[in-house]
């Protein structure tokens, strides 16, 4: 737990060292590669860099939506979208097999697997994520929907995880 800890720091560390904080300052590009980085950072119509706070972004005062009805229309359009349930379904149902994953060398252990066994398989775990993470990506990116691929791809890891949990230990 300390080795990750100390591993995370530094890459944390040399992140802070090595990525610069826009593409203007960018060390690695050359003026004419910022130049155009900055412009498809306009054409999104993103900024390059902003450092102040705009508390009308964050709080909403009741004196504020009294006098404007559109931020309590955007309000009710937000919590009507099946997208905004979709992923707030999505970020619940992320965190129920977490408990399960985080186990699995005890429980591949307990079917009476030597150490390095366990250690193989949980290999296999790692290498079945690359491949859903991929196929994910792949699929989304055909699909243009990310929300509908991920919620598809969660429904065997929470059928897995449920059944885990509640079937007995034992024939």
């Amino acid at each position: 737990m300390i080795i990750t800890a100390i591993l995370t720091f530094g890459t944390s560390i040399a992140f802070w060292l090595v990525v610069p904080d826009s593409p203007t300052s960018a060390w690695f590009l050359t003026p004419q590669e910022r130049v155009v980085s900055v412009m498809r950072l306009k054409a999104n119509q993103t900024g390059v860099e902003n450092k102040h706070f705009k508390k009308e972004q964050y709080v909403c005062e009741a004196s504020v939506l009294q006098n404007d009805a559109s931020r309590i229309y955007r309000m009710i359009e937000a919590l009507l979208d099946p997208k905004t349930w979709l992923f707030a379904l999505l970020s619940g149902l992320a965190n129920v097999p977490k408990g399960l994953s985080n186990q699995s060398a005890v429980i591949i252990a307990s079917i009476r697997f030597s150490i390095l066994q366990t250690t193989l398989l949980g290999c296999v775990i790692g290498v079945g994520e690359t491949v859903v993470i991929w196929t994910t990506c792949v699929i989304s990116s055909r699909t243009g929907s990310r929300a509908w691929v991920i919620f598809v791809y969660y429904l065997p890891n929470n059928l897995g995880t449920i059944l885990a949990s509640t079937l007995p230990w034992t024939n």
